[in-house]
């Protein structure tokens, strides 16, 4: 198993405008703020899949991601874990299907708000013996505490119940929990907490309780920034979205309910094939030297990285994978700060939403990359806008749909 060293799991950032935590902790191998290549992302997630397999061997696992940073991690750990029946992440979002939810909150999160949808989420803790939580980074847990108040209010109490009743195999249920993340910064206090309800946290790298916002002091922020998310005129807007030629890719999954891990890998694989036929469909066109940038949205982040992943493996091309952000983090030109630079967009899937991308560069081809559907023409448009800004012609939008 390898041993990764702190500077490579983590970068300091900090936060605009966020008075709960003036910090982020960038993961430059995460995919999310700042370009990757994708099998380098996908070796370091399953080494915590490795944890995870060895913790909980026999046990039958509902894994479950938090969005958005967290959504491909947990899908690329139950894809390497055999142990993991189902897979699903929360989220922020509408869901098609789904009006039933667990609410809990994110409080030092630009977003706070966060849901768990319930649709198949009883059938799936029936079927679990244990929920494992899978994060990018705990600090003191309390999001993931949250959720579990919620979890054991609900289910517990279905269970004692049911066994009043005789049904629930005539017992009285407890839930069994876990938590995986990449980075574990919890203090004494907060481990100790999870530790007297039986909750173990596997990780990659612990990190100390030093003060992340004091080694922000030596920046002054003047990285590069650039709003693309201007409000358009209507006509303009949807006339500028009719000039982009937006493909549907079939096999669409939704994680947000819930999906096993098998399918969603073939789903992603067949997505992944989609974007390559897209390519090679033009005349002349060859991957070889090429340099590929498949872009993610927001909580959409798992199948543009495994698409990512099999065009590098195959196509013999210089592959990376990042996505767009909720997060409003500032850009620093300085040497060793990780986000040179930031486009401030409107949300492909709310146009009153504003949304980030960092680090953005020039490729040779890009494949914007999103779930939701119907693209708002405010989002189509700043975000194709910022990339031609950074040197990209050619831009294939491909929206997964049923």
């Amino acid at each position: 198993m390898r041993i990764y060293e702190e500077q490579e799991l983590m970068k300091i950032a900090k936060r605009d405008n966020n008075t709960k935590r003036s910090y982020l902790l960038v993961n430059p191998l995460q995919g999310k703020h700042i370009p990757v290549q994708p099998s380098r992302c996908i070796h370091m997630v399953q080494e915590l899949a490795g944890k995870v397999s060895d913790t909980y061997a026999g046990e039958r696992l509902l894994l479950i991601g938090f969005a958005e940073t967290a959504t491909a991690i947990g899908a690329i750990i139950a894809e390497n874990c055999p142990e993991v029946m189902f897979y699903m992440h929360t989220t922020r979002e509408q869901v098609e299907g789904s009006s039933n939810f667990l609410y809990f909150s994110e409080i030092h999160s630009h977003a706070t708000e966060q849901r768990l949808a319930t649709e198949k989420l009883d059938e799936m803790i029936r079927l679990a013996d244990r929920i494992v939580f899978a994060e990018d980074e705990v600090t003191t847990g309390n999001t993931i505490w949250n959720l579990i108040q919620c979890m054991r209010e609900r289910y517990e109490a279905d269970s004692e119940s049911d066994s009043e009743r005789g049904s629930g195999g005539g017992r009285e249920r407890k839930l069994a929990f876990g938590i995986v993340s990449v980075l574990n910064g919890m203090d004494e206090s907060n481990s100790e907490k999870f530790d007297r309800a039986g909750i173990k946290r596997l990780f990659l790298k612990k990190i100390s309780g030093r003060d992340f916002t004091a080694e922000l002091e030596r920046y002054d922020f003047k990285g590069e920034k650039e709003d693309f998310s201007r409000d358009m005129e209507e006509e303009k807007s949807c006339r500028k979205k009719g000039e982009r030629i937006i493909y549907s890719a079939p096999g669409r999954c939704e994680p947000r309910l819930g999906v096993e891990p098998v399918p969603y890998l073939k789903a992603s694989r067949n997505l992944a094939h989609f974007c390559i036929w897209l390519a090679e469909k033009e005349p002349g066109w060859d991957w070889s030297g090429k340099r590929a940038l498949f872009l993610g949205t927001e909580e959409f982040m798992y199948p543009a990285l495994k698409t990512a992943q099999y065009v590098e493996e195959e196509c013999s091309c210089d592959v990376r994978f990042h996505a767009t952000t909720r997060s409003p983090i500032l850009p620093d030109a300085e040497e060793g700060y990780p986000l040179q630079s930031r486009a401030e967009l409107k949300s492909v899937y709310d146009g009153e939403r504003t949304t980030y991308i960092y680090n953005l560069d020039s490729y040779d081809v890009v494949f914007l990359m999103s779930d939701t559907r119907n693209y708002t023409a405010q989002g189509i448009e700043s975000l194709t806008s910022a990339l031609e800004a950074a040197g990209n012609s050619k831009i294939y939008i491909v929206r997964w749909s049923e």
